[in-house]
């Protein structure tokens, strides 16, 4: 019997340790989870704040080819109105096959090129000069820096006589040849 009694306390004992291991896992498993949640909490805050600007970043996105469409039928709208006034309506189709096929080989977009084109048109009520001359403006505005529109509209006035706009370009041209 005193076999047994031995071994009844060495199992305690055994039991004991168990059980405080146990309660010190558990402790350890807890304070693990806390840190887990914590971490994962803030980043699911950090998801949510980034979902929220990709979305505001698509509204955003669309709002501006929206405004870039509607800005883009009133030149085209713009331009057609103005053949039309110079008697020129039946030269739309043409126009904005010379447009499209500018736009693919100079790199410059139409927004820009409709603009130019219709201010030149304006002046000289003629498609023929009128594309001549953006020509000598799309190679003006590459050279100078200036914006194409601008530099259309200085070649319109040169076109009527008013040729101050140009000197600003640097040309190397005299006060006689701006003439």
């Amino acid at each position: 019997m005193a076999d047994i009694r031995t071994l009844k306390l060495a199992l305690l004992a055994d039991t004991k340790d168990f059980i405080s291991g146990l309660d010190k896992a558990d402790k350890e498993t807890r304070t693990f989870s806390d840190k887990l949640g914590s971490a994962l909490k803030t980043g699911a805050l950090a998801f949510a704040a980034l979902g929220a600007a990709a979305g505001a970043a698509a509204i955003k996105i669309g709002v501006d080819a929206v405004k870039a469409a509607i800005e883009d039928e009133k030149a085209q709208l713009s331009l057609a109105q103005t053949l039309k006034n110079l008697g020129l309506g039946f030269e739309d189709p043409r126009i904005e096959a010379y447009i499209k096929n500018l736009e693919t080989t100079s790199g410059i977009l139409d927004d820009q090129l409709r603009p130019a084109l219709q201010s030149l048109l304006t002046t000289t009520g003629s498609v023929t000069k009128s594309q001549q001359l953006l020509s000598t403006a799309i190679d003006v505005s590459r050279g100078s820096g200036e914006d194409l529109t601008t530099v259309a509209q200085d070649l319109a006035q040169a076109y009527v006589g008013n040729v101050k706009g140009l000197k600003k370009y640097n040309l190397g041209l005299t006060n006689g040849t701006l003439s």
